[in-house]
């Protein structure tokens, strides 16, 4: 017995040594979560306007246009709950914050982060941010929450290519949606729009909860909501289904009569955002991002 445990221990030993050497690998490169973690901790006392949202928001709010002490903390795929978690995470310091600007997406009210098959984003809020959430045995380790072939292209981009791994300016703004870059308007909007149609309304209840969750607290500390439905384009725009656009924009709605410090401001089908403001049919792109920005900016001053 001792013999057949002596073999297998040995046979482990390669194995863990590659997990480990693996793990330390991956949490050595730079990446969006950190970097926007220790941006906060370095001037979280000085922000005024406070960005949270997934990548609609992401994407299309850039604080340097904006002529207050801003920050944007959206991530891809960040559901309400999670937006909710951050602002209970950071908000105790942030004695000087007036305002939050949140996303009102076409999916927010309908899916959770956690039911997703991007729920190994959890790892990134476990690793690399403050932000408390009901995290699983793998969110703990890089290596067990991605794909092994994910995890080697990742360390091939970085350490081989020198890629820089930070898709993100000093303010928390996306950058890599890139007017350069942009992938054909027409064609992703009706898969993006079948992609954001939610089959159920499972979590209708449980995102209202937490949107309310979110204003109720602001409005206990004094904090002005501003709930944005950013631009899309009309090819995503139009394939929507007509029940869950009109659940999103009447909540908006709502919100904005019954709590008097919740503002909702509704640009989805605004006329100024023309196919040179996108870099798919649901992202802005950094010229679609300026004039957001400049829009807010506008509804951030009154």
């Amino acid at each position: 017995m001792k013999g057949y445990l002596k073999h297998f221990f040995i046979f482990l030993l390669p194995i863990a040594i590659v997990f480990i050497g693996m793990e330390f690998l991956l949490r050595n490169i730079p990446n969006g979560y950190q970097f926007k973690s220790d941006s906060m901790q370095k001037n979280i006392q000085d922000i005024e306007v406070l960005i949270l949202g997934n990548s609609h928001s992401f994407y299309g709010v850039n604080p340097e246009y904006l002529e207050v002490s801003a920050f944007n903390l959206s991530h891809v795929s960040q559901s309400l709950d999670i937006d909710l978690a951050t602002l209970h995470a950071y908000l105790p310091e942030m004695n000087l914050l007036k305002k939050l600007v949140l996303r009102l997406s076409y999916d927010s009210l309908f899916e959770v982060l956690s039911e997703t098959d991007e729920s190994w984003r959890y790892k990134d809020y476990l690793l690399y941010t403050d932000v408390d959430l009901n995290y699983k045995i793998t969110h703990y380790s890089e290596v067990l929450s991605v794909s092994l072939k994910e995890n080697i292209k990742r360390l091939y981009n970085f350490y081989v290519k020198n890629n820089d791994a930070i898709n993100c300016n000093i303010y928390g703004w996306g950058n890599d949606a890139n007017s350069n870059l942009s992938i054909d308007l027409l064609t992703t909007g009706p898969k993006v729009a079948k992609k954001h149609t939610a089959k159920t309304n499972f979590f209708l209840s449980q995102n209202l909860k937490s949107l309310n969750d979110i204003i109720k607290l602001c409005q206990q500390n004094s904090i002005e909501v501003i709930l944005v439905t950013l631009p899309g384009y009309n090819s995503y725009t139009k394939n929507l289904n007509e029940y869950q656009l009109k659940t999103t924009i009447e909540t908006g709605e709502k919100m904005d009569k019954v709590f008097e410090n919740c503002t909702y401001l509704n640009v989805l089908n605004d006329q100024r955002f023309k196919a040179e403001h996108f870099f798919d049919a649901d992202h802005l792109n950094e010229k679609g991002a300026k004039l957001f920005s400049e829009i807010l900016n506008t509804q951030l001053s009154q």
